[in-house]
């Protein structure tokens, strides 16, 4: 796999000429890795001032899984850099190293403030102590530890919410930290999606017939209502509400585009066959075009009804409405 991984990967590939990380450095890492290892959690190595994620076996990952985690996490420094955010956000680098067989993340340590996110009112009455308690880190903290809380500004609400867009959709409670600077702390870029992407969109009828972008479209949504859970501040839930509205009018005014494209083609096949020279064929193209029009419909409708009830399920902004498009992510809806 290092052979084949594109130049622009060489920076944040531990043992290539290329890597930007300090030598020093690199070879602490390894040295990390060829000692006996007292994992954190069941993938997670934290010593000094790195931690190391290894694969994940909870859940459905692709042999492309490290890669994306520092990906993502690239993709978010580009975002606070471009748009001034340094003071509101913060993301470790993120380097790859294979050691032996495996390929691990790495990232520098964060120093995390205690401070929890204060929630919308009636979250932490919502979740009971002992389900707090086994799910463990933020959550637990807010329920049961009774650590500081910290309200989340508009201006970070907003970033969460764009970068929800851009991909980064693991709003939830536990995902939520702040240094001690008090900026928001984006530490987890776990591409938790990327193995159902790759499934939806593996063939060439699924990336014709469906539509991605009403695909992601629910998945950004889906991320900013876990994100509204943590606004306890008016003004940060605005900013939010105001991401999400122009994010789902925008996606539902392309898709009704391409549904009005769609029935138009179904309703004039004749007269659109009529213009190609096409003969006796035409018999035979009518219905396929038709066919092809019809599935086209059926999908788009399928993506606008969605795409309106999850805005509509995040709208509700209560706990009960997010474990809704929980359970529908849990069953692969998006």
């Amino acid at each position: 796999m290092i052979g084949t991984l594109p130049e622009k990967f060489h920076p944040y590939l531990i043992g290539h000429p290329k890597c930007c990380l300090d030598p020093a450095a690199q070879d602490q890492i390894k040295n990390i890795l060829s000692q006996p290892k007292v994992f954190l959690k069941s993938n997670v190595l934290g010593v000094g001032k790195w931690i190391l994620k290894h694969t994940r076996t909870d859940f459905i990952t692709t042999e492309d899984t490290h890669l994306y985690r520092v990906r993502k996490a690239e993709k978010v420094r580009r975002y606070i850099e471009a748009n001034g955010l340094q003071e509101e956000l913060i993301v470790p680098k993120k380097w790859i190293c294979r050691w032996r067989e495996d390929f691990w993340t790495v990232s520098e340590k964060i120093d995390l403030s205690e401070e929890v996110a204060s929630p919308i009112k009636g979250f932490q009455e919502w979740v009971r102590p002992e389900e707090a308690a086994q799910v463990g880190g933020q959550l637990n903290a807010l329920c049961n530890l009774g650590k500081p809380r910290r309200e989340i500004n508009p201006t970070q609400a907003r970033a969460l919410a764009e970068l929800s867009i851009l991909g980064y959709t693991d709003l939830t409670y536990n995902n939520l930290y702040f240094d001690k600077a008090g900026k928001v702390a984006i530490i987890d870029t776990e591409p938790v999606k990327r193995a159902l992407k790759k499934e939806v969109f593996a063939g060439s009828l699924p990336r014709f017939f469906g539509d991605k972008g009403g695909f992601l479209s629910m998945q950004a949504v889906a991320g900013i209502a876990k994100l509204k859970m943590v606004c306890g501040n008016p003004e940060a839930l605005k900013a939010v509400e105001s991401v999400e509205t122009r994010l789902v009018v925008w996606t539902i005014a392309k898709l009704v585009a391409k549904l009005a494209l769609a029935i138009f083609v179904m309703w004039n096949a004749s007269p659109i066959l009529a213009v190609f020279p096409l003969g006796g064929a035409v018999l035979v193209l009518k219905p396929i075009l038709i066919a092809i029009a019809v599935i086209k419909t059926i999908s788009l409708l399928s993506l606008v009804a969605s795409n309106s009830v999850l805005w509509m399920l995040s709208r509700h902004r209560t706990p009960d409405s997010v474990e809704a498009i929980a359970q529908m992510e849990l069953n692969g809806a998006f």
